[in-house]
């Protein structure tokens, strides 16, 4: 029920114009094992949503850079952190080595060739 509901969510802000997805399928596991809502996010992002589209992008541009500045990076540390650190600490060394070569592949290369890298190391 819950993908059905984020299909209909996508396929509504498409036809609105916007990219409808954002982290709620994640968040709403999570709220779920905490014991706490599992609408609240899904239903702060709607009204976001709805807000930005009635009154355009102004308010957005009202935040000092410096906002959205801090906020990528803390959203690029607990990627790194979440995806890259800790893998590394419970990986067994050949797998700990695939995801190096491929993260390493993706930044030097480019992101075609370090997925490419990442399915051919995972055949093997």
């Amino acid at each position: 029920a819950e993908l059905i509901k984020l299909g209909l969510i996508n396929t509504i802000c498409g036809l609105c114009g916007c990219s409808g997805i954002h982290w709620s399928f994640s968040n709403t596991n999570m709220a779920h094992e905490l014991g706490a809502s599992v609408y609240g996010g899904g239903l702060v992002h709607s009204a976001c949503f709805l807000a930005l589209w009635v009154t355009g992008i102004g308010p957005l541009q009202a935040i000092p850079v410096f906002v959205y500045a801090a906020l990528l990076a803390e959203v690029g540390c607990t990627f790194l952190d979440g995806h890259f650190v800790k893998p590394l600490k419970i990986y067994a060394v050949q797998d700990a080595a695939t995801l190096m070569a491929v993260v390493a592949i993706f930044i030097g290369v480019g992101m075609l060739a370090g997925i490419f890298l990442g399915i051919i190391l995972s055949l093997v």
